[in-house]
């Protein structure tokens, strides 16, 4: 049985008061910013989801470095617009570009042509905008001809509408092409100017000689050559080099330096009469017959003009040692551009 102390008083109830509508309300709406906060938070990373895949996709590839000069850069995207307007230009001419070599060699132009812009001033070769101008008419075939007779505003809209349409075949700007233009002007100027490098008389020999991708098939050659075949024919008929195919393997005169790495120093070791054995340079195996030698003869037509490439060389050498002058290529690199260059072609 229970009892209870009569004197005490009965426990307090405690009143709990009900919110009512105006506070949820209230509530409601101090809360209402919050969730659009995070449903925006929710939005934009859902939404920063394909836009990184796509940026890492597209857009970061374009901005590797594949050529550094001084503070200068040369991006993936610029390369692969100059390989582009290689390609093109190539199949106007009648050629195609040979992806084995020519990636490579453009890599190098792209360097060299920078450090020729950047030195230019300093050595005093300069080209001006009207001179890019004209040379880009020339290019075009639309300067009158010698003793023709046409009006400057008739020749000016020809080229306007000559230049519009080159420049949309080759996929090109107008301000990038006359960078292509302003690097060939300037390495032509270079070039004339370092003449003075070259001797005018020097021991040369006279060299027959022709390049293949195979070493087997370079030695087979070089064989029916010491059997007595006509060199000029071989040439002819098997040569991958073009200049030596259209002229049957006579590469002239050469003087020293004439030809690059160890070509030039087999064909000034090597006696008349001598069918060198077949050497590796530029990719391919060249078989060389050394005609005959002269201690000093005029240097003079090609082999004069093969001298003014070996000075500009050297020049651009020295230039890459005084300058921080970097190419970036690896396997990776040249797959993503020989993928992008297909996927313009088609």
């Amino acid at each position: 049985m229970n009892t209870t102390d009569a004197g005490a008083s009965p426990p307090a109830v405690r009143s709990v008061k009900r919110p009512d509508r105006r506070h949820a309300a209230r509530a409601g709406r101090a809360a209402a910013p919050h969730r659009w906060l995070v449903a925006a938070v929710i939005i934009l990373v859902l939404a920063a989801v394909p836009a990184y895949g796509y940026y890492d996709t597209f857009v970061a590839p374009l901005q590797v470095q594949m050529v550094r000069v001084n503070d200068t850069v040369i991006t993936m995207g610029d390369y692969v617009e100059r390989l582009r307007y290689l390609s093109v230009e190539n199949k106007l001419a009648g050629t195609t570009v040979d992806y084995a070599s020519d990636p490579f060699r453009l890599l190098t132009d792209l360097r060299d042509g920078e450090l020729l812009v950047q030195a230019s001033p300093r050595v005093g070769v300069r080209v001006s905008d009207d001179e890019v101008t004209q040379a880009i008419k020339a290019k075009l075939g639309v300067l009158p001809k010698e003793g023709e007779q046409v009006a400057p505003e008739e020749v000016e809209r020809h080229f306007q509408e000559a230049y519009k349409q080159y420049l949309a075949q080759v996929n090109l700007s107008g301000r990038k092409f006359r960078r292509v233009v302003l690097e060939s002007l300037l390495r032509q100027r270079m070039r004339e100017l370092l003449s003075d490098r070259t001797p005018a008389v020097a021991e040369q020999v006279h060299v027959l000689g022709f390049k293949v991708e195979d070493g087997q098939q370079a030695a087979a050659l070089r064989e029916r050559v010491l059997k007595g075949e006509d060199f000029a024919a071989l040439a002819r008929d098997n040569s991958a080099d073009a200049e030596t195919r259209d002229n049957r393997g006579d590469m002239g005169w050469l003087p020293r330096r004439g030809l690059p790495g160890v070509l030039d120093d087999a064909v000034f070791t090597a006696r008349p009469g001598e069918v060198i054995e077949p050497l590796l340079q530029d990719r391919g195996y060249w078989v060389l017959k050394v005609l005959e030698r002269q201690d000093a003869r005029q240097v003079e037509g090609k082999a004069r003009e093969k001298l003014k490439d070996r000075a500009l060389a050297d020049w651009l050498e020295e230039e890459r040692k005084a300058n921080r002058a970097e190419t970036y290529f690896d396997s990776d690199r040249y797959d993503y551009v020989i993928r992008k260059v297909e996927e313009y072609r088609r």
